[in-house]
């Protein structure tokens, strides 16, 4: 398993969002820092990203929130995803086979 931990701000969550709607048809890894300051490629879905930004509405647009992103190989195929945010954590599968490099 391979775990990452990444701060985000809700304003942040809305840009990808648009950049994932854009894609149309395509799938792409998104590219972000982690906290160490490393980019890395991950498979979030307009879905994922649309759970994400409807927790952080609470918070102010520019207020960064520490997201931590696990991806772990379930079969040859198949990563689940699992999204950790203080009281909110949840995951999905996806075959990262289907996923481009931006």
């Amino acid at each position: 398993m391979k775990s990452y931990t990444i701060q985000i701000s809700a304003l942040h969550v809305e840009i990808l969002l648009d950049t994932v709607r854009g894609f149309v048809g395509n799938q792409k890894l998104l590219h972000l820092p982690d906290q160490r300051g490393e980019i890395i490629g991950l498979p979030l879905t307009g879905h994922a990203l649309n759970t994400i930004l409807s927790f952080m509405e609470e918070k102010q647009l520019t207020d960064k929130q520490i997201v931590q992103v696990e991806l772990d190989s379930t079969s040859d195929s198949i990563t689940r995803v699992t999204i950790h945010m203080q009281d909110l954590s949840f995951h999905y599968d996806v075959n990262l086979d289907e996923f481009d490099s931006l």
